[in-house]
């Protein structure tokens, strides 16, 4: 009777773990592997910089990386955990200045947004999702770069002090430009040159005193 119920318990403790597994984060704790899978899969990574004696790390741990949304999203993006006491190269890299930290970074290291301390699952979301729309809208610049240059080798690009124009990927609320193989957005610095204007046509950039006008034929 005793190994029946010794063997009930085990059943209940090993049904525990794999529901518990099933609404788990599937994490990466290596960060070349990370940054291999990254461009491998074309995907951004989130990745949590925490500590094992950080309260608030195991809190999210436990309430936000267990919710639901948060995971269904996750599945979007190369997820890596960092011991910060482990992985102090990496901390003086990015700037981590506590924990827990989550920093998004593409996969060729550029931070494109981080969070520092305890977040519920109702402000990580709408963050995971900016991240995954911004990310969507370089692939299609990059993807309407390849296509017309495909389509029009012999083409050079405009050429104008130096900034070469490829390509614009119009969208009134966040619209980009490639000048010189790099995305810009508005705001942005360019070769010590500040991008002020992008339109379905012309990218207006001003250097120093001078004000460029590039247009996209």
């Amino acid at each position: 009777m005793k190994k029946i119920l010794n063997f009930i318990c085990f059943l209940m403790i090993a049904a525990l773990i794999c529901v518990d597994s099933a609404y788990a984060i599937s994490w990466v704790y290596k960060y070349d592997a990370a940054l291999k899978k990254a461009k491998e899969e074309n995907k951004i990574i989130m990745v949590d910089f925490y500590t094992n004696w950080c309260g608030w790390c195991k809190k999210l741990d436990k309430s936000t990386y267990k919710n639901k949304k948060i995971l269904t999203l996750s599945k979007n993006f190369v997820c890596l955990k960092l011991d910060g006491s482990k992985n102090k190269n990496l901390v003086k890299k990015y700037k981590v200045k506590g924990y827990p930290s989550i920093y998004f970074i593409d996969p060729n290291e550029k931070i494109i947004k981080h969070i520092s301390g305890y977040v519920p699952a109702k402000i990580l979301m709408p963050v995971m999702n900016e991240v995954l729309k911004q990310n969507m809208v370089v692939e299609r610049v990059n993807r309407k770069y390849r296509e017309e240059k495909t389509k029009q080798p012999e083409q050079e690009p405009e050429k104008q002090s130096g900034f070469s124009l490829s390509g614009i990927l119009y969208d009134e609320a966040n619209p980009v430009a490639i000048i010189n193989n790099d995305i810009v957005r508005v705001g942005d610095v360019i070769q010590g040159a500040t991008v002020v204007k992008i339109t379905q046509t012309t990218v207006v950039i001003k250097d120093k005193d001078q004000t460029i006008t590039l247009t996209n034929q």
